[in-house]
């Protein structure tokens, strides 16, 4: 009897776990790498204050997440993992990147996104975040960085998919990262390839000289292939140096 109980409890769990990792209808974050998103795009932001996807970025790569204020599900969790992995990489916030929510709800005003980013945030991470709403500019922007929601029957709920995207300065859709836990190393040289190198140290650019994105994994892999063939072309140019050296300096020649 307890083997069958464990048995029952072990399918109970696993259709669970199927049915609340089940993707919702309509519901996507599908990659549109290089898109480019309007740089115009107005918001107010948590302050108050109106401004511009572009003046948001102020001419850096930017980490964007969307959701909404109300939510208590993924958008807490997708705040707390990027700021996370933001943290844990080491860039400077607003010298090396940009970090920018931006509300799906057209109910969203300032004080809903003050109170959000209070309470979604740890307090040493707040400062690094700008909150942004603007119902327009909002469906623009998920529209054009492949972002699909919907409104539940719940008229306070909105399904949505969890992840951010990584903006270039020029507000080029860089890469995107799907989930709600994310790696600092990846992330660190996601934002120092949107900036094209301005971003990071030496040892970054050189690593991404090395490695790959792949965006079947969501991750940097190593060049394999790339740095055999740099090997093979260094071995051959040597070679031919060395024999035309040779050949100028051997006894008797003109």
């Amino acid at each position: 009897m307890k083997i069958l109980a464990l048995l029952l409890a072990a399918a109970s769990l696993a259709a669970y776990a199927h049915d609340v990792t089940r993707p919702a209808e309509g519901v996507a974050l599908d990659a549109r790498l290089g898109a480019k998103i309007p740089p115009g795009l107005a918001f107010v932001d948590d302050q108050g204050r109106t401004t511009t996807l572009s003046a948001a970025l102020g001419g850096r790569p930017g980490v964007v997440v969307l959701g909404y204020a109300t939510c208590q599900d993924l958008c807490p969790v997708t705040l707390a993992g990027a700021a996370r992995a933001l943290r844990d990489g080491g860039l400077v916030p607003g010298r090396d990147y940009a970090a920018l929510f931006v509300s799906i709800d057209p109910r969203d005003d300032p004080a809903a996104l003050a109170s959000a980013k209070a309470r979604d945030l740890p307090a040493k991470a707040q400062p690094a975040w700008t909150f942004l709403s603007n119902p327009a500019s909002a469906r623009v922007l998920a529209r054009d960085i492949g972002y699909r929601f919907r409104h539940d029957d719940d008229p306070d709920a909105i399904a949505h998919a969890a992840g951010f995207v990584v903006l270039t300065p020029q507000a080029l859709v860089s890469r995107y990262f799907p989930g709600v836990r994310f790696d600092p190393t990846d992330l660190r040289l996601a934002l120092a390839e949107a900036s094209h190198g301005r971003v990071g140290s030496l040892v970054d650019r050189l690593v991404l000289l090395c490695y790959h994105f792949d965006p079947v994994t969501g991750k940097y892999t190593m060049r394999v292939l790339d740095l055999l063939r740099a090997a093979i072309a260094c071995f051959f140019i040597a070679a031919v140096a060395a024999c035309v050296w040779l050949r100028a300096n051997r006894p008797g020649a003109a």
